[in-house]
């Protein structure tokens, strides 16, 4: 699971370059020394309407963000982890011993709850809930870096190191406003669909239509869901806000 540089990881999404100016390392209330993403940076939009400028990122004195690229308003709470390399929007919430690694990228107001592993490779939209435990993958045969076989079984002593895969780490997309439930275990390769619903302990090894509910392991659909969140009834409709939907070829879109 290695982590690749911030131009690497802007190069991979499409954003330009960054630039010598787009940077500052301002101190953060409670890090003095923790960077923080220019306020003209094309990473981040501003929030809101007001002239005035959006807030700086808050990172507690008990987390470590080694990233430069967070946008404004987002919070990094005790024994977080954000490494170097990874891009996080604005107004996110990143809860105590979360993991986000060199590579991925969160989107504007996602939450990761306490203690999911977010890998290079995974690509989180906007509006994204990760709850409490959530394990991100990336690579489907893995082998540790380090590990060393027998070139001869007669030749004690005499190693060599296991190649390895140097393709890098197959991707994973969660669309807009999607939720992952706490426990929940993300095979690599996969998409999950916009404002989809994935139960507590479920295990994704396919992609996830949008507004699909999916539980199990392996996962498989349970239902459709609202924007709201709540479950649709036999008619497509939420009984909750009252929105409706339609569904064609497998896909539910609202009315």
């Amino acid at each position: 699971m290695t982590g690749q540089s911030e131009s690497q990881t802007r190069r991979r999404i499409g954003l330009p370059p960054l630039q010598a100016h787009e940077f500052e390392t301002k101190g953060t209330k409670g890090n003095p020394q923790s960077p923080i993403v220019n306020r003209q940076s094309s990473i981040v939009n501003p929030v809101g309407s007001s002239s005035d400028p959006p807030p700086d990122p808050y990172v507690h004195p008990q987390a470590l963000c080694e990233s430069t690229c967070v946008g404004p308003g987002t919070q990094i709470w005790p024994f977080a982890h954000v490494m170097a390399g990874a891009i996080v929007g604005a107004d996110c919430n990143i809860c105590g011993y979360a993991f986000i690694e060199s590579g991925a990228v969160l989107g504007d107001q996602v939450t990761v709850k306490n203690g999911a592993m977010i890998w290079d490779g995974v690509t989180i939209a906007d509006d994204v809930f990760i709850g409490p435990g959530v394990i991100f993958t990336n690579d489907l045969y893995p082998r540790s870096t380090r590990a060393v076989q027998s070139r001869d079984r007669k030749g004690a002593g005499r190693l060599e190191r296991v190649a390895t895969d140097k393709s890098g780490p197959v991707t994973t997309t969660i669309e807009a406003g999607a939720s992952i439930g706490a426990g929940a275990v993300i095979i690599c390769g996969v998409t999950i669909g916009s404002r989809a619903m994935i139960a507590a302990g479920a295990v994704v090894t396919h992609n996830v239509p949008p507004h699909s509910l999916c539980v199990g392991n392996p996962a498989r659909l349970a239902g459709w869901v609202c924007a709201c969140g709540k479950p649709l009834d036999d008619q497509l409709q939420c009984r909750t806000c009252r929105r409706a939907y339609t569904i064609a070829r497998g896909v539910v879109t609202p009315q």
